[in-house]
């Protein structure tokens, strides 16, 4: 592995770009816009326009968040022989085992719905019980990237546009049809165009880049908004979005970062190596439900004129919590793993 003062700091400034829009879209579709009651937008519809517009930017962190990590991972896995999910499997034990407790936390307030299971899931199966949907969908990835890699290499300029347009529509349809290999689909499919990105026989300028991000990043808030106000054709547009515009967004920003001049910045790259406990802390089942239906009162906090400036504190807050306490407990699970391996190898092995 490469020290983190040799990795290329631009990819690792887009992962913490990333993160940060996972948590901002999280505060929007978890807290404002409440996705599993009957009248989701009710809060939503009640603030301020410059609070809606502000919140609306963000709704499509999520997926682009999401893609744009999984084609950094076929951007630079494309080249490799195989990934290793060790460094997603440690820290995800750990944390499963960390983020179970906060169960005890969420009974606390009443107006959670709590279920021990979920502390069963993150305790003994956090990789596999799809507790953390991505870490499941990128464990599979790395099962099956050798041979993704061994076919996607093979193939000519037209090879691979099929092959995307092939999985598109595989993707597109479980999607819609809400499937049980979806995210496995999405997975393999940003994957690919990562490495498409890597092997891309076509060049771009930065400003034709910014505009397909622009135009497709506006676009998925003009849906947002009519998905809101059930107007019919736009309310389609955003089923369709996550399908159509965030795809576009993330080849588009991945493509713009890397006509940027590489550049190397320690304390950059030591941030990006802690951003991993940031999804896995803040988006546990009940440090959700904690963060965004307990300990903040979201419909207070959206409906007062300084909330775009709030919103911001709370997300960098949160990031920033999340790394701080990684950069301790990584010490602590690195040496955990390393005496439980090393009694494996001794009990189990033959010298």
């Amino acid at each position: 592995m490469q020290s983190n003062n040799l990795r290329n700091s631009n990819i690792e400034l887009l992962r913490i770009f990333a993160i940060i829009l996972i948590v901002s879209c999280h505060f929007t579709l978890h807290g404002i816009v409440s996705v599993n009651s009957e009248d989701s937008f009710q809060v939503w519809k009640n603030g301020s326009i410059v609070n809606r517009f502000f919140s609306s930017i963000f709704s499509i962190g999520g997926d682009l968040g999401v893609g744009i990590f999984f084609s950094i991972t076929g951007y630079f896995g494309i080249k490799m022989k195989s990934l290793s999910i060790r460094k997603i499997i440690i820290p995800t034990m750990f944390y499963g085992c960390f983020c179970s407790l906060f169960y005890f936390v969420a009974v606390v307030f009443p107006e959670i719905f709590v279920t021990p299971s979920a502390a069963f899931k993150m305790f003994f199966v956090p990789c596999t019980s799809g507790i953390w949907w991505y870490v499941t969908a990128y464990i599979l990835l790395c099962a099956i990237a050798p041979t993704l890699n061994n076919i996607f290499l093979r193939l000519n300029f037209r090879g691979e546009i099929f092959t995307l347009v092939i999985l598109w529509c595989l993707f597109f349809i479980d999607g819609i049809s809400n499937g049980m290999i979806c995210h496995i689909e999405k997975a393999i499919l940003y994957y690919l165009l990562g490495a498409f990105v890597r092997n891309s026989r076509i060049s771009f300028n930065r400003i034709i880049c910014l505009v397909m991000l622009y135009v497709s990043w506006g676009l998925f808030i003009v849906s947002f908004w009519g998905c809101a106000y059930d107007i019919k054709y736009l309310n389609i547009m955003y089923k369709m979005a996550p399908f159509i515009f965030v795809p576009l967004a993330t080849v588009s920003i991945l493509l713009y970062v890397c006509k940027i001049p590489e550049f190397k910045n320690k304390h950059i790259n030591e941030i990006s190596r802690h951003i991993y406990s940031v999804y896995l802390i803040h988006d546990s089942f009940y440090a959700r439900q904690i963060l965004w239906n307990g300990i903040i009162d979201i419909e207070y906090v959206y409906n007062m004129n300084l909330f775009p400036i709030i919103f911001i504190v709370l997300v960098v807050v949160i990031f920033l919590v999340c790394v701080g306490f990684d950069f301790y407990a990584e010490k602590m699970y690195i040496l955990v793993n390393n005496r439980i391996m090393n009694y494996i190898e001794r009990t189990f092995y033959e010298k």
